[in-house]
């Protein structure tokens, strides 16, 4: 797992590494126990030196942010109550944008195709052949096996708490986003992800651009909330603003 650092010019470089860990570290978007990645890899990672990550990784361990030694593996070391602040909860949308959700959605107009496809270049699906089906099997058979009686029962609607609290860890780890298990909801899929937040964020008449090619099912479910879709062309760097 890549751990989340932009490095800006090529400046006190070691400097920039220290600020942004210490600054996750104490925020809690690297919680304690997290194991971070040898300072071989992470200066791969980051394009710089490994006496540069190296050094960093002893300051931050002398002053007592990190635990472990240069060649060892490195942890973040739990920090009191008074210097690990609790991620700030997350502003949820006011009554009057949850009362969207009364409305019936549009319905969805899915474009005809012309001919049959040469090549299907559909992302998001797995290659049969490459798929692990009997070490999934397996992984299925144990957990069924090792459930208890009140899992039978329907869970909490937004996830399993430990999943979320172990989506929340990743994606701070990965991503260098602040949040916690309670701002973690788990959905069906990316559709489903994708209607809530339009639901949430999109007003009638709202333009919303998207990337053009890009992915059709979320451009179908925006226009669907009555969006005006925006197509923006792309290029090799990305989306072209």
């Amino acid at each position: 797992m890549e751990l989340h650092i932009v490095i800006e010019g090529r400046k006190d470089l070691a400097h920039q590494v220290y600020e942004q860990l210490r600054d996750s570290i104490v925020s809690g978007r690297l919680a304690a126990g997290v194991q971070l990645p040898p300072s071989r890899l992470l200066a791969a990672q980051l394009g710089l030196s490994r006496k540069t990550i190296s050094d960093t990784y002893s300051r931050l361990t002398y002053e007592n942010y990190l635990v472990g030694k240069v060649g060892s593996v490195t942890f973040v070391r739990a920090l009191s109550a008074s210097t690990a602040p609790r991620p700030a909860p997350s502003q949820l949308a006011s009554a009057h944008i949850v009362a969207k959700w009364e409305r019936i959605s549009l319905p969805l107009r899915h474009p005809t195709r012309a001919g049959t496809l040469r090549y299907d270049f559909l992302g998001g699906a797995t290659a049969k052949t490459q798929f692990p089906h009997d070490e999934w099997r397996r992984c299925v058979h144990h957990a069924v096996r090792q459930m208890s009686t009140e899992r039978g029962f329907y869970s909490q609607p937004e996830g399993l708490p430990t999943l979320r609290a172990a989506i929340a860890g990743h994606i701070a780890f990965a991503r260098g986003v602040r949040c916690g298990a309670d701002d973690v909801v788990v959905c069906n899929g990316a559709q489903q992800a994708l209607d809530l937040i339009a639901r949430v964020l999109i007003e009638p008449g709202s333009r919303v651009a998207m990337e053009d090619p890009g992915y059709t099912p979320a451009r179908l479910l925006f226009a669907a909330q009555g969006a005006d879709v925006a197509s923006v062309p792309v290029d090799s760097e990305g989306i072209i603003v």
